[in-house]
């Protein structure tokens, strides 16, 4: 048996770092993966909005989809009253446009309709019979998220080399994009060395350990 050396001269985690670093070549490899498996995985391409987000002016609350010149002067001690003539339940539309004194009943994400440039939130109205009486006045776009407010149609959204967390796998699904083209992931062998080391589900000799790093190491690398 030889004799044992002992170390003589450690270097710092930083040099030790440097070391490993200057010899790692980047992965170039890639894959399509659908947008289920995309968790934790490095993009290898610039992401071009090919459409706005939302592609509609849409509601941003629950109320009643009006022209703001028609609310002007309402409050609580002097209501306006509107001619209710239509209601647009969650993902419904309408070509019927609001003319001057009336509103539809919408719900939060629907698209405004023509004519209708704002959205009284419901806290503020009374709807009685055939009418909606309105107590507190809006803007014009009051209560409207607009089109492409949340993504522009050419804007990059994402580029090359981001790491793909959940608020960018939700920018890729709001697109409607069911894959992305992401790097494959490193291959990472794990050998234990060691007279010592005894694989689990075997008996263990005198002096011999199970084998804990090699599992360790590999889900900690997973």
């Amino acid at each position: 048996m030889g004799e044992m050396v002992p170390f003589k001269l450690l270097i710092s985690r930083e040099e030790a770092l440097k070391t490993v670093l200057n010899l790692v070549k980047p992965i170039d490899r890639t894959e399509q993966v659908s947008l289920e498996e995309t968790s934790n995985r490095v993009l290898a391409e610039d992401i071009i909005a090919d459409e706005d987000v939302p592609p509609f002016h849409r509601a941003a609350m629950d109320g009643y989809a009006v022209r703001a010149e028609d609310t002007y002067g309402a409050s609580d001690l002097n209501p306006i009253t509107l001619k209710l003539i239509g209601v647009l339940h969650a993902g419904g539309s309408t070509d019927t446009p609001v003319n001057k004194g009336e509103c539809i009943r919408i719900a939060t994400g629907c698209q405004i309709p023509p004519g209708a440039d704002a959205v009284v939130m419901v806290e503020f109205t009374e709807e009685k019979g055939g009418g909606v009486s309105i107590y507190k006045a809006v803007y014009p776009v009051a209560n409207i998220a607009q089109k492409g407010e949340d993504i522009k149609k050419g804007e990059v959204i994402l580029k090359d080399g981001d790491f793909l967390t959940p608020a960018k796998i939700g920018a890729l699904a709001a697109l409607g994009r069911t894959k992305a083209l992401v790097y494959q992931k490193p291959r990472v062998a794990v050998i234990p060395t060691g007279i010592e080391v005894c694989e689990i589900g075997s008996e263990l000799k005198e002096g011999q350990v199970y084998d804990v790093n090699s599992y360790f190491i590999v889900h900690f690398v997973r």
